[in-house]
């Protein structure tokens, strides 16, 4: 009987001491991790700010750091033990540089549309934007296919339409409210009717705005 009380005393006691440590322990070192690599010197600067707070309020404060940071995509915080905490970044990565006519600066967005930064990246596809231009969140993923399929690297959009050109100097005027793929597939089979068919003539625009694409 004895034993079975000392032993039931043990567990308590030890179930105590595991709960009770998020809320001892305090943390000595905060690790971040982004595609392999340390994390941008800005990120691992806030972060690092929690240290030597307990377990349990700095796993909070760390992850609510990461969340409310807008360059980040997505993040995951664990506590490693005895005292360290380990983070894993994916930031959200430059995709497209959009140039509003009649202004000067350049914004930079991710595939979202998300705004990265505001000072140019290079290598990357410009979308110069006239007027009303309509939803983004449609011309972006159209914008993206086209540049890793055909190489196109500069877009205007005006309204919901999205213009471009060809290697050959051809003008391509593409709609941004129809379904993405049926559009993708509209250009590639003309495109390929093209080379194919009307070698040696001079083309100077496609309108893909219509059931059946209108070649002049």
């Amino acid at each position: 009987m004895v034993k079975a009380i000392n032993l039931a005393l043990a567990l308590i006691l030890i179930a105590f001491s595991i709960l009770g440590l998020p809320r001892i322990i305090r943390i000595k070192h905060i690790t971040c991790i982004s595609d392999k690599s340390p994390c941008r010197g800005e990120t691992v600067e806030k972060i690092s700010k929690h240290i030597g707070i307990p377990i349990q309020e700095a796993l909070t404060r760390v992850q609510k750091e990461l969340n409310n940071n807008s360059l980040i995509k997505s993040s995951e915080v664990k506590y490693v033990f005895p005292n360290s905490i380990s983070a894993s970044i994916d930031y959200k990565k430059p995709a497209l540089r959009l140039k509003y006519i009649g202004f000067s600066n350049t914004i930079v967005v991710d595939e979202s549309g998300s705004i990265i930064r505001t000072e140019s990246v290079d290598n990357l596809p410009t979308l110069l934007i006239e007027g009303n231009a309509g939803e983004l969140s449609k011309s972006i993923p159209l914008i993206l296919n086209l540049n890793k399929y055909y190489g196109f690297n500069y877009f205007t959009l005006t309204k919901d339409v999205l213009s471009t050109k060809t290697k050959d100097d051809i003008a391509l005027v593409i709609p941004t409210d129809n379904d993405i793929d049926i559009t993708l597939g509209s250009i590639n089979l003309t495109l390929s009717q093209l080379n194919r068919q009307l070698q040696g003539i001079r083309i100077e625009e496609i309108d893909f705005r219509y059931k059946n694409p209108i070649v002049r």
